[in-house]
């Protein structure tokens, strides 16, 4: 009676009986283990191998869940994306026929905007060899905060 109501699980199944153990490899239809070779380690061993495949399964099944939750959110978000551009879309167009000289004035704004571009303090590219020299005299400018001293010239190492 008490073997009929107590779970087995992967925890408690090496404190039953070899009649336990039985009785759970045949209700699992996993008794196919040789009546000469039948023992309480190989019953343990099969019904191990069950448990391995139950927690495989179980966990097969958790991984595809969850695959599909994450392919409903990317559903849901492209979904909200494409929402968003075509409501831009929509507002572009009716800003579009509110005026319809809206990019002739733009045109100059634009151009004013790339020629500024070229203007001092913008980021210009500074050939490769005066970049060396910048990074040579920063190197020497730089301050350790836990040097005692300023050395005048470089250091040299010593060989016996």
């Amino acid at each position: 009676m008490e073997a009929a109501t107590k779970v087995i699980t992967a925890a408690n199944a090496s404190q039953c009986t070899p009649y336990e153990l039985r009785q759970e490899l045949n209700r699992r239809g996993a008794m196919d283990i040789p009546e000469n070779n039948i023992n309480f380690k190989t019953m343990l061993q099969r019904l191990m191998v069950e448990f391995v495949k139950d927690e495989e399964k179980k966990n097969e099944e958790r991984r595809i869940e969850i695959e599909c939750k994450q392919k409903e959110e990317r559903d849901r978000l492209k979904e909200e994306r494409e929402k968003r551009k075509q409501e831009a879309l929509e507002r572009s167009r009716q800003r579009r026929e509110a005026d319809p000289q809206y990019f002739e004035k733009r045109k100059p704004l634009v151009e004013e905007a790339s020629t500024t571009a070229a203007a001092p303090g913008s980021i210009t590219e500074v050939p490769s060899e005066a970049a060396d020299d910048e990074e040579e005299q920063q190197e020497e400018k730089v301050l350790d905060p836990f040097r005692s001293y300023q050395p005048k010239t470089r250091n040299k190492v010593f060989v016996k």
